[in-house]
């Protein structure tokens, strides 16, 4: 069975579209369903091939302004054609675990409520995450409605990347080094909770590439997926 690795993490999100990243651990082609949560008979659905830890991001368009949907994914092993949605499917394993929930936005919001954050350490005590913090609040509608967290950087720490990455010359190894590290943060569960709630933003600072590197590409590519 195929195996999320990484996501769903929503993206922008406009009145009409919402950009999704999701990262596998085999080749696989996914079914990526929209389907509006108060008349279920609305859906968009579209077909995107993904590689074996490889993330990758694409945006569902065609949605209706201030609705909530419900994104969801069912996989394939067979290759198919981008435009072809008629393909034997499989379930994810905790597919429900990997569903995100979000609205669009209105085409003139009069108020956005955003939650503002900068440094994913994972070198803190658990309970002391502001991760936690804030998923609670959100849990106990303090922040809701919330439509986006902007990150002003550090998400993660990248010293500790490039001194183990100072005598290696593959560039796709310090490509890998990043991604796990992404992956480590993304994956911790409160975090994981929120990014499939509403629209995340991003902003790399000096400590997402490492100081002083010339090597900045490798972090920029990553993160532009």
């Amino acid at each position: 069975m195929v195996n999320i690795r990484l996501g769903p993490v929503i993206g922008c999100i406009t009145p009409s579209s919402i950009r999704v990243l999701l990262e596998f651990d085999d080749n696989v082609s996914v079914l990526i369903t929209a389907t509006a949560v108060i008349n279920p008979e609305e859906q968009i659905g579209m077909v995107r091939q993904y590689y074996a830890k490889k993330p990758k991001a694409y945006t569902i368009e065609g949605l209706k302004e201030r609705t909530e949907y419900v994104i969801s994914f069912k996989t394939s092993n067979d290759v198919v054609e981008e435009e072809n949605v008629k393909f034997t499917t499989s379930p994810i394993e905790d597919a429900n675990e990997h569903k995100a929930r979000v609205f669009t936005l209105s085409p003139f919001p009069q108020n956005v409520r955003m939650v503002v954050v900068s440094g994913n350490n994972q070198a803190f005590p658990s309970e002391k995450s502001l991760w936690n913090v804030i998923e609670d609040k959100v849990l106990h509608n303090v922040l809701r409605p919330m439509d986006g967290i902007l990150h002003v950087g550090n998400q993660i720490y990248a010293d500790e990347i490039l001194e183990k990455a100072a005598a290696c010359t593959d560039d796709s190894v310090v490509e890998e080094m990043f991604r796990s590290e992404y992956r480590k943060a993304w994956n911790q569960r409160s975090m994981r909770s929120l990014f499939r709630k509403s629209s995340n933003i991003m902003l790399p600072s000096e400590l997402d590439f490492g100081r002083g590197d010339e090597r900045v590409r490798i972090c920029i590519c990553f993160l532009n997926y």
